[in-house]
């Protein structure tokens, strides 16, 4: 697919969400959130780069339009001499809502530090690997085009990307870096929130002793006993279940299942646990059958012995 469409379409999802960042540094909170808007598409592609053709004359608005129908196409950036600097942008751009799900590293942003950069931009956002890494810049959105718009009470700033790229570089030398908080996902098209890292509930986790891990019943745990009938009773517990004695693979697997899912246990328990009941019953009927014999009176000695002699 045309690298350009697909980074369009991709920054089009964007346009309806937003991430709600909370930073920690020094004892002090900050918090803003992260907007995107089709006018910032145009230098997250780098087309700033390409001086020696015309597309980059073209308004924020219309390159964006132009790009997402395919008026525009990626061929038509091959004619400058400067290509080669944008393509890697344009192929990992379609990929930045997922770096910012993955929770970068915080850094606010000081030009006057910077080694590599002279962006101007409020934060840094650095995906946390050793090679190859992403960078997202940041800049209030009302300072992009003009002089910074006063807050309201309980307005939080909004933060636009305006740069992203993937670089070998260490661009957070000589930065500060902040520690985040909570990072929480808005999708304001499908009214859904998502908390994708919060602080306080890792350490909460962390220091919460590890829950125990129940052992799996033995099959001595259970009570088996069998019922009239072709049937039996399963006990563990408060959990009481009634089975039936079946034979054939599939009635006996059908009652194996049942078994397991019940009592939440392995296939192999279930068996046992099945075997046991078909034994007793076994047992059962041997016995019955033994107890049956002794009750037949003795041929021998029910003969007359007289009535054998005149034979």
């Amino acid at each position: 697919m045309d690298k350009l469409k697909a980074s369009a379409e991709a920054f089009q999802q964007l346009l309806n969400k937003e991430y709600l960042i909370k930073l920690g540094h020094r004892g002090k909170a900050t918090e803003f959130s992260i907007v995107f808007e089709t006018v910032n598409f145009k230098h997250l592609t780098g087309i700033h780069y390409l001086k020696d053709i015309d597309i980059s004359d073209k308004t924020p608005k219309e390159f964006f339009i132009e790009s997402l129908s395919g008026a525009l196409k990626e061929k038509d950036l091959y004619e400058s001499i400067y290509f080669d600097q944008i393509s890697e942008r344009l192929e990992n751009l379609k990929n930045l809502e997922n770096y910012l799900d993955n929770n970068m590293l915080v850094f606010k942003w000081d030009l006057r530090n910077a080694t590599y950069s002279k962006i101007n931009a409020d934060y840094m956002l650095k995906e946390d690997k050793p090679e190859n890494k992403a960078y997202v810049f940041l800049k209030e959105k009302s300072s992009i085009f003009g002089a910074t718009k006063k807050l309201k009470v309980n307005e939080i700033k909004k933060e636009s990307a305006i740069s992203f790229f993937l670089s070998n570089k260490n661009y957070d030398k000589n930065q500060v870096q902040y520690t985040l908080l909570k990072n929480e996902k808005i999708d304001r098209s499908k009214n859904i929130r998502v908390v994708l890292y919060d602080f306080e509930e890792m350490k909460k986790k962390r220091l919460s002793p590890p829950e125990k891990e129940t052992a799996p019943p033995k099959l001595t745990d259970f009570e088996i006993c069998r019922d009239f009938g072709k049937t039996f009773t399963v006990k563990l517990n408060e959990t009481i279940k009634q089975y039936e004695l079946t034979d054939g693979a599939d009635n006996i697997k059908a009652q194996t299942d049942k078994i397991a899912a019940d009592f939440n246990i392995s296939e192999s328990q279930a068996h046992e646990i099945f075997d046991n009941a078909y034994e007793q019953n076994t047992l059962e009927a041997n016995i019955a059958k033994s107890e049956q014999n002794q009750d037949l009176p003795d041929i021998e000695k029910t003969i007359d012995p007289e009535k054998e002699l005149t034979t």
